[in-house]
Formats: C-alpha cells, sequence, structure tokens
C-alpha cells in the first residue's frame, strides 16, 4: 500500500506543480487542481476497493495519514475557488473585509470540531484504533462526508474531518497571506516577476529537504521555528507545500529508506563529482 500511496502523492504534486506554473490566476488554478485530485482519489479508491489491510497499524496509517493528504488538498482548493470566484473586485478594503469574514468562518469550524482539532495538535494517538478504522462509532459531531466519500471500507468520518481540519490550517495561513499583502494591480504584477524560480520536483523532496536543514539547524543557528522556514522557501521557490507536517509523517514511516530524496541528492553531487576526474 504504501509504495502505491506514496507514486500516487507524488505523481499528484507533479501534476499540481505543472498547474500552478500554466495558470493564469488562482480561481484557474484551483478549479484545474480540483478535478486533478478529485481523479487521483477516484484511482486511490480503487486501489482500497480490492486491498487487504495487512493490520490495525497499518489501516489507522490510512485514515489518519494517507487518505487525509490526499482528501485535504480537494477541500482546500474546492474552498479556494469559492473564495476567489467570490472575491469582491472593487477596492482593497472590500477584498480585505471579505477575508476576514472568512476567517471568521473558519475559526467556527475548528470550534465546531474542537475535539478532534486538539486530538489532531497534541498528536494524540490514545483513540487512533476506535477513531481511524473502517468499522468506526461515531462518538461526536463530525464533518459531513463528501457523496465521492460514501463507500463503506473508503469512508470515514473521523478521517474526512481531519481532512478538513488540516485543509482550514491551510486556507487560513493563505488567506492571512493575502490579508498582509497588498493586492493591487502593480503589486501583483511586480511580484509576479519577481518569481523566477519554481520547484520543480516533488513537494515531498523539498518538505524532506526542509526538515533535514531544520534538524541541522543551519538556519539562524538553530533557531529557526519550521513555520517560518517552510513559508520562506514556499516565497521562494513559487510553492505551495499544504500540510507538511502530514507529510513528515507519512515519511516517517517509509518502509525502505525514510529520505528518498536525500540520498538521489547525495548520489547526483558524487556522479558529478566522478565526472570531474574523468
Amino acid at each position: 500500500m504504501e509504495k502505491y500511496t506514496n507514486e500516487l502523492m507524488s505523481s499528484m504534486q507533479l501534476e499540481l506543480q505543472k498547474i500552478a506554473t500554466s495558470s493564469a490566476n488562482d480561481l484557474q488554478k484551483a478549479q484545474r487542481s480540483f478535478y486533478l485530485i478529485e481523479e487521483i482519489i477516484g484511482k486511490l479508491k480503487a486501489f482500497i476497493a480490492t486491498y487487504k489491510f495487512k493490520d490495525l497499524e497499518e489501516e489507522v496509517q490510512f485514515f489518519k495519514i494517507i487518505k487525509p493528504s490526499f482528501q485535504s488538498e480537494q477541500i482546500f482548493f474546492e474552498k479556494l475557488y469559492y473564495i476567489e470566484a467570490r472575491m469582491p473586485v472593487g477596492s482593497e478594503a472590500s477584498q480585505k473585509e471579505f477575508i476576514n469574514q472568512y476567517l471568521m468562518r473558519i475559526q467556527a469550524f475548528f470550534e465546531e470540531n474542537k475535539y478532534l482539532y486538539c486530538y489532531y495538535l497534541t498528536d494524540d494517538k490514545t483513540m487512533d484504533k476506535h477513531y481511524f478504522v473502517s468499522d468506526v462509532l461515531i462518538q461526536m459531531n463530525l464533518l459531513p462526508l463528501s457523496t465521492s466519500d460514501m463507500d463503506a471500507k473508503f469512508s470515514n468520518p473521523y478521517s474526512a474531518t481531519l481532512a478538513g481540519i488540516q485543509a482550514h490550517e491551510r486556507l487560513r495561513d493563505h488567506l492571512i497571506t493575502q490579508l498582509n499583502a497588498d493586492r493591487s494591480p502593480a503589486s501583483i504584477a511586480e511580484q509576479k516577476k519577481k518569481r523566477r524560480l519554481t520547484w520543480t520536483d516533488s513537494k515531498s523532496a523539498l518538505i524532506e529537504l526542509i526538515y533535514a536543514i531544520h534538524s541541522r539547524g543551519s538556519v539562524n543557528f538553530g533557531q529557526c521555528n519550521i513555520k517560518i522556514l517552510v513559508a520562506e522557501m514556499e516565497e521562494f521557490f513559487n510553492v505551495q507545500l499544504g500540510n507538511v507536517y502530514t507529510v513528515f509523517l507519512g515519511m516517517s514511516i517509509r518502509k525502505k529508506s525514510r529520505t528518498p530524496y536525500l540520498d538521489s541528492l547525495r548520489d547526483s553531487l558524487g556522479n558529478r563529482f566522478d565526472d570531474l576526474d574523468v
């Protein structure tokens, strides 16, 4: 399962990068990204339909880590499309008012799901075997499942709500960035001109690199917050990484190498050195 889902995630991330660099605006990017992820989730659903989990641990891994990493992307772009389609075309003040109103809706979502939100934030695992399995007993009010998620083996209300939480976290950060940015046409055009470097490898590869840099303490004498480092790398490489912690958790349970990108960097640099010796 892990090999298939990792390959599916890498494929999705690369396609999302292509969409991000080729889209004319955020509205088009959100629409195209949503439909791509819908197709990818369809493939994931078809795979799970014929797959038998090896044990309870693998089943929990799927519903707590793997599936939300896909579904949170879809929810994010669905909400982003809604926001961009309804963003006022008038003054910057009206746009900021609209963003603030939506931020209040996001906060209300967190309040409605505060038990699971706290469970997620504290990295609690005590109820995993009860929450993140196929045959689950619903013990709290949760995010309604979408019609594409209504499948006894593929659906899980806790998993769907967790995906919603992760998507809303990312959406909140995105909107706060917009709120603090100059949204004038001249400023937006200038920002686009500055974005000359684009990360074209997989997002998980960049996340792996970021965590390696952070773990080594290579920035600000080891006193740099991981969120700040992620934000800076996103800006520098013109990429949106989404929920990096979820991807990081997925890396930690890789069966083979947990650092395939770093391994490939070492090999590539070694080959370059070897070419000098020829």
